[in-house]
């Protein structure tokens, strides 16, 4: 009898964790989806935006691949001119891909083990008569 009531706790235990996992998964592949690339895609301009301390918009895709490490795809972002600051005149990247390990991130830690930034453009406008010398 002991022995049934230890495999029914096992069994239990088993199934809470696949449940408590199941739930988080299901959630990152639904927003994945193609329908949700507006949701993707406002959720990058927001992070990017507060990151680089620049407002930004995202006018490429926005894509999750699925691995132990998800990697998050950003293209085509470029600044929104009138909000650049006054020294500023252009900042614009290709894409970004962002590496975020899934077992902290289910914890709700995100941390970032990769980062690769293509082809970055930063122009500021140096006034005559500044010395740029270091």
């Amino acid at each position: 009898m002991r022995h049934k009531s230890l495999s029914r706790l096992i069994l239990r235990i088993l199934f809470i964790c696949v449940v408590a996992l199941a739930i988080p998964v299901a959630g990152l592949l639904l927003i994945s989806a193609g329908p949700f690339e507006e949701v993707r895609r406002n959720a990058a301009e927001h992070f990017l935006s507060a990151a680089l301390d620049v407002p930004v918009e995202v006018k490429g895709p926005v894509e999750i691949g699925f691995a132990l490490e998800p990697k998050v795809t950003v293209q085509d972002i470029v600044a929104v001119e009138s909000r650049l600051p006054t020294d500023m005149t252009d900042f614009s990247i290709k894409a970004i891909d962002v590496e975020v390990p899934l077992l902290p991130m289910l914890m709700g830690h995100v941390d970032l083990s990769g980062l690769n930034v293509d082809t970055l453009k930063v122009a500021i406008d140096i006034p005559p008569g500044r010395n740029t010398e270091l």
